[in-house]
């Protein structure tokens, strides 16, 4: 392996890469080329792809993870893959040539462990690269960006698990057909196939259990047996599916079963580095699906108390507060109102209900900061976003605090994440300034506007027409417990067995090779 041209010009190229991330920094707003000879705004580079991103996004966070994937899934995946086949592919045929096979033979060595040198080759082959570049970027992150990710090693485990597959299928595949090119076309045939046929599957299981589910809420919904909870299954229709469909369909479920997963590779490092890592930290309210993914910088939380990280936002806001010199210098609440409200109905037949707007509900806002004592200036409303979706930003000065309401309405819910900022305040992101102080008000003003939109980047709000896409279904699904189509347990255990049914066929035709 050592003594492998390929080897060494992939060890060279998988420096390179790391190279560039010792070169280039991902700094908190920029990105920074050859330590600050040139910097490019995140903003622009989302831009030059056609892409425009929320106020407040982790933008460096987006683009580390997007880098990151490019480099670990497709460089050092796909691509990488099928190099690394090719250049492994010629271990045993080259092995089995004439004159080379008759003094490797002639060694008291057993035909088994040569075979399976060969094989533990291949796998120290793809995984010196794997992690050389997985360090690698970890630490060029790290050292030059201070951005800290760990979760990018389990990339290597990732290469080194699916190689370990298609290489076994290659050593087989070499030994019966003594021909490095039949191996190398082969192996990478089966590559895609496999990925094509379990790809295939993922999105046929995916749209039947929709379909499924849709055929239920039907049923229900004709039936009325919501009100009695039974639950009625979708029966069959009598114009059922062309026999080649079905044939089709069987064929698909077949392969998928007998066929290692190579395409859970990915899956299960996610599994692994959720596994290790944790869950990453987030208050949600339940009823409206609202979650806060990341803590305020230099706020504590006050409610919920006691670590709960599951809410009602109608009974108790969720609040955060900041401490100053002089006490309380910030506070955030997140709370939920009802937006429903009864009115007298003029034919005195009793209340009639009605749901008020967003703009209703901002007016209202607006009203009552005016009644309130110590107003300074006019009270403001602007049109906006959180999380992508519409709301209004309600903004005016009082009692010493500059004060921004956010306001949204979905359902039968108001949805207010208000802000209070003591006027002096001037809040840091990072622990250090943004550029030098910027004098009087402006600057103070400038800052609270920053941490407040680097805080709503992190607010998620669930939307009822969101559907799963197949690959968040499947990774849902993909659990210890889950039946065999989805279960990790049997997805490794039938990748194991393809490997040793692979292997053990290969020494089976190398054991009856005579020279």
């Amino acid at each position: 392996m050592l003594d492998n041209k390929i080897f060494r010009v992939l060890l060279v190229l998988v420096c390179g890469i790391v190279a560039c991330f010792f070169l280039v920094g991902f700094q908190k707003d920029e990105l920074q080329v050859v330590w600050g000879l040139w910097s490019i705004r995140y903003e622009d580079v989302f831009s030059a792809f056609g892409q425009r991103m929320a106020a407040g996004s982790d933008l460096q966070g987006l683009l580390v993870q997007r880098v990151q994937s490019t480099v670990v899934e497709t460089l050092c995946g796909s691509i990488g893959m099928i190099v690394c086949l090719s250049a492994t592919a010629f271990f045993l045929p080259r092995m089995l040539e004439k004159g080379a096979a008759d003094l490797v033979f002639a060694k008291p060595v057993s035909r088994f462990a040569l075979m399976l040198s060969r094989y533990v080759s291949g796998l120290l082959f793809v995984g010196i690269l794997a992690v050389v570049g997985t360090f690698g970027i970890w630490l060029g992150l790290l050292v030059v960006s201070g951005y800290n990710d760990p979760g990018v090693l389990w990339g290597a485990v990732t290469l080194i698990y699916l190689f370990g597959i298609l290489h076994a299928f290659s050593c087989c595949v070499g030994v019966f057909t003594r021909s490095t090119v039949a191996a190398i076309l082969m192996s990478v045939v089966f590559f895609m196939g496999t990925g094509c046929v379990h790809s295939s599957w993922l999105v046929k299981s995916f749209f039947q259990e929709s379909e499924a589910a849709d055929a239920v809420r039907a049923e229900l919904e004709h039936s009325g047996t919501e009100e009695t909870g039974e639950v009625v299954k979708p029966t069959a229709q009598e114009s059922e599916s062309p026999w080649i469909m079905r044939m089709l369909m069987t064929t698909l479920d077949s392969l998928h079963y007998a066929l290692p997963k190579t395409s859970d590779a990915d899956y299960l490092t996610k599994k692994l580095r959720k596994a290790v890592e944790g869950e990453p930290w987030r208050i949600v309210d339940d009823d409206s699906k609202l979650s806060v993914t990341e803590l305020p910088e230099g706020f504590e939380i006050v409610e919920p108390s006691g670590g709960r990280l599951h809410v009602d936002a109608s009974k108790q806001p969720i609040v955060f507060v900041a401490r100053g010199e002089h006490g309380e210098a910030g506070r955030i609440e997140i709370a939920r109102k009802t937006r429903i409200v009864e009115r007298p109905d003029t034919s005195g037949k009793g209340a009639r209900t009605r749901k008020l707007s967003t703009q209703m509900v901002a007016d209202a806002l607006v009203e009552h900061a005016k009644r309130a004592e110590g107003l300074v200036g006019d009270v403001a409303i602007e049109k906006t976003t959180v999380d992508g979706l519409y709301a209004l930003a309600v903004h005016w000065t009082a009692g010493g605090q500059n004060h921004t309401v956010h306001v949204m309405t979905s359902n039968d819910w108001a949805l207010e994440i208000a802000t209070h900022f003591a006027v002096e305040w001037k809040p840091t992101l990072g622990g250090r300034r943004r550029g030098p102080p910027e004098p009087g008000e402006r600057g103070v003003v400038e800052e609270q506007a920053r941490l407040l939109r680097h805080f709503l980047g992190g607010v998620r709000i669930a939307r009822q027409v969101d559907v799963p896409n197949p690959e968040e279904w499947y990774e849902k699904r993909f659990t210890w417990s889950a039946p065999l189509s989805s279960n990790i347990a049997f997805s490794i255990g039938s990748s194991l067995l393809f490997i040793a049914l692979m292997l053990g066929c290969a020494w089976w035709k190398l054991r009856r090779i005579e020279f």
